[in-house]
Parts: structure tokens; sequence; C-alpha cells
């Protein structure tokens, strides 16, 4: 388990790889929002300048503008950082 930012026990992280690949995305956000609205054209740039490298919001966003459930919102970004991760 993983606190959130809330400081909330957060079980539906995939596991601790993807927690530090996602400290990465926030650390370097505005590099990362052109992957993001590449991948996620609906999002504007005010959501993503909203969603500001949080993961939540990110998923938040998903669901909003794809009408996805937050599982399949969750599975999205995981496999695109996965994706990210492997063309390292």
């Amino acid at each position: 388990m993983v606190l959130n930012n809330q400081g909330v026990f957060n079980t539906n992280t995939t596991n601790w790889r993807d927690i530090m690949n996602w400290d990465q995305v926030e650390g370097n956000w505005k590099q990362f929002k052109g992957k993001v609205q590449s991948q996620w054209g609906k999002l504007t740039n005010d959501d993503l300048d909203q969603i500001d490298g949080h993961r939540e919001e990110l998923e938040g966003k998903i669901q909003e503008r794809y009408g996805k459930t937050k599982d399949e919102a969750r599975q999205e970004v995981d496999e695109m950082l996965r994706d990210d991760t492997e063309r390292v």
C-alpha cells in the first residue's frame, strides 16, 4: 500500500515501478504534457494545466472526456507509462 498525495492509503497502485515512474512524470510534467496530449487528444491545454502532473486528476479527465471507467482510465495510464519506460 502507498500513501497518496492526501495521505490516504491507495491500494490501487499497480506496483512500486509505476510509482517511481509517476514521480518522474510529476517532476517533468511540462515536458510530459505533449505525450499525454498525443495519447488523449481530447484533453485541452486547460485540462493539462489543471492536472499539473497529478495522476488521479489525469485519470479523472480521461474518464470525463472519453467516458471510460476508473479502471479503464487507470489501465490506459499504466500502459502509457510502460510504453514510455520500454522506449528508454
